[in-house]
């Protein structure tokens, strides 16, 4: 027979009692939110093993000017060995509307890279992705990990795919960003896009 779960995942603030007798959490003690862009970024760079992690700065906005000058004058340097493309992103946003694409040999970092006082992630930029038919893709699969080390996941995932195809110096944003704002304003269509048929696909067993 199938256990019952010591602990479900919910969107609530706080711990409510469950009719199975688990306590629902959006937290665990001691623990860290993992919805923060700046927190997963940090920890993949301490807990990469098997793979290269990639190069990451966090900024605290256009107010943290020792790191901004700190990491401007790195770039400046001759001898700088860090990656030439970056991806510059808001920590807490979503939908990409903050998603920038920056090349530190055309000019300085400046404030207004990262706007307000909020925190930003610069990390490098993956510019020779894996693509599908020449576009960029993101892969959305729901992943359950038990404490035991094992995993489930479902038998379909989602593939969302860029809606031009992808070149590193494009200055369109929806050759380097998948996310659906991006690619079509949360509509069924957009001036690229005749059916979400084009840029969805769904995965079979």
């Amino acid at each position: 027979g199938h256990q019952n779960p010591t602990f479900r995942w919910t969107l609530h603030k706080r711990a409510l009692p469950d009719a199975r007798g688990a306590s629902i959490f959006n937290s665990l003690p001691q623990m860290i939110l993992l919805d923060d862009k700046a927190v997963l970024a940090l920890l993949c760079k301490r807990g990469f093993s098997r793979t290269r992690p990639l190069v990451t700065h966090v900024i605290y906005g256009e107010w943290d000017a020792t790191r901004l000058a700190s990491l401007r004058e790195r770039w400046a340097e001759e001898r700088c060995d860090e990656p030439r493309w970056w991806i510059i992103k808001d920590a807490h946003s979503s939908n990409g509307f903050s998603t920038a694409l920056f090349d530190r040999t055309t000019r300085p970092l400046e404030r207004g890279d990262v706007p307000g006082g909020y925190c930003y992630v610069v990390q490098e930029y993956v510019d020779r992705p894996f693509l599908l038919d020449g576009r960029k893709f993101e892969l959305r699969q729901y992943v359950l990990l038990c404490s035991n080390g094992a995993g489930y996941t479902y038998t379909t995932a989602l593939i969302r795919l860029a809606s031009l195809r992808y070149y590193r110096e494009s200055t369109d944003r929806r050759a380097h960003i998948t996310n659906k704002f991006v690619q079509t304003q949360w509509e069924a269509q957009s001036d690229l896009v005749s059916s979400l048929d084009q840029i969805e696909w769904t995965t079979r067993k």
